[in-house]
This record gives structure tokens, sequence and C-alpha cells, in this order.
């Protein structure tokens, strides 16, 4: 076990996925549950349409279910109950860790903008080295809302 957030061989293949949901205060990275790190999942993501949406995007050598799942007391979201996806890594020969991670960030700022939580320090920006991935996540987000107010 190489930690105690990573228990099997598993969470070890979609950590660098699923690691960069710790940029969120509102979204659980399945810490507090059997599967650390597979799930993914906040209390407003449907998680049949976000399985749906992922899957639609065949990203290469992974797949999606939809999951729910209760993160235990001391975890983000702990005991509310988190609808999200778990990960699977089919073929860890041609998946994109850093792209499929991306890509789930996208579809639920896509969806849930309106609901999500950033941490205060540019944790993204720290994890990925790259500033400009957090900010133009933001920026998308913040020019949607300026296009919605300008067509109300």
């Amino acid at each position: 076990m190489p930690s105690p957030n990573m228990p099997t061989t598993e969470s070890v293949d979609v950590y660098p996925v699923t690691g960069y949901f710790e940029t969120f205060e509102n979204i659980s990275e399945g810490r507090g549950t059997a599967k650390p790190f597979q799930l993914i999942g906040a209390e407003f993501i449907d998680s049949t349409q976000y399985a749906k949406d992922l899957n639609e995007l065949n990203l290469p050598g992974v797949k999606f279910r939809p999951a729910a799942f209760t993160p235990a007391p001391g975890q983000k979201v702990e005991e509310e109950l988190a609808e999200g996806v778990e990960v699977y890594v089919t073929n860890t020969d041609n998946y994109d860790p850093v792209y499929t991670g991306l890509s789930m960030i996208k579809v639920i700022n896509d969806n849930y903008s309106d609901n999500i939580e950033w941490r205060d320090d540019e944790w993204l920006a720290q994890l990925t080295g790259k500033s400009y991935i957090e900010e133009d996540l933001k920026n998308w987000r913040r020019s949607r809302e300026h296009c919605r107010e300008m067509a109300a």
C-alpha cells in the first residue's frame, strides 16, 4: 500500500487523473471511501449525466461509471451523499491522465459552474505547474456568465 489514501493499484492508476480534484472545496476525490481517487463526486452532480458526458468524449484508455458514495467524517463533503463517477483505467498504455483529469474538470465546469468552489490558493496551478490552466477555466466560466447576463 503506497499510501493510506491509495490502497490499491487502481487508486495509484487514477491518482494522476483525479488528484486534480483536490483543487475544489466541495468536490470529493473519494477520500474516506473504500475507493479513494477512483471516485469523484459532489451533492450537486447528476452521476448518470456526468458519466454519459465523459464517456461520450471517448478518452483513450479510460471509462466512467455513475457512482454515489458518502465520504467519511473529516473528509471533503463528509457524510453527504455525493454523486459522480467511478474512474476505470482500461488501458494504461494509451490513456493520458493529464488530459483525462482536465477533461473531467471541464465537463463539471460546463455543467455545474455555479456550484463549484475553487480553493483560494490556486491549487490546480500548483499541481500542473501551469497557472494559465486554472485561470483559463475560471475566465471561461466568467465569460459564460457574462454572456448569460447580456442575453437576459
